[in-house]
C-alpha cells in the first residue's frame, strides 16, 4: 500500500493519512517488486506516451541484427527462472556433441 501522511498531531502516537494506491497482497512477487519501486520513488507504470512509443517497435529481429550476434535459437534451451519471473535470464541449454 502506498499512503501519504496527512497529519501527525503531537499528542498522537500514530499519524493520520490517506491511501493513495493499493499494490496487492503482501508476499506476491509483483507486489514486492512494486513495493521496491515505490520505496525509491520510481514510477509503477509507464506513461501513455511511453506505451505508445513502445508499440512502434517490431517484434521481428532484423536480419542484420541476427548476423551480428551468435544465434542460439536452434539450441534446445529451457528457462530455470520461477514461473513468476520477469526477466527469464537464467537458462540451461542442451546440445548433443560428437
Amino acid at each position: 500500500m502506498i499512503a501519504r501522511i496527512t497529519e501527525w498531531p503531537p499528542q498522537s502516537e500514530n499519524p493520520f493519512g490517506e491511501v493513495l494506491h493499493v499494490l496487492g497482497v503482501p508476499g506476491d512477487n509483483d507486489v514486492e517488486m512494486k513495493s521496491i519501486l515505490a520505496e525509491f520513488e520510481f514510477p509503477l507504470s509507464f506513461s501513455p506516451k511511453c506505451e505508445k512509443e513502445a508499440e512502434k517497435f517490431s517484434e521481428l529481429i532484423p536480419a542484420k541484427e541476427v548476423k551480428e550476434r551468435k544465434d542460439f535459437r536452434g539450441v534446445y534451451t529451457i528457462t530455470i527462472d520461477p514461473p513468476d519471473a520477469k526477466d527469464f535470464d537464467d537458462a540451461i541449454s542442451l546440445k548433443n556433441l560428437e
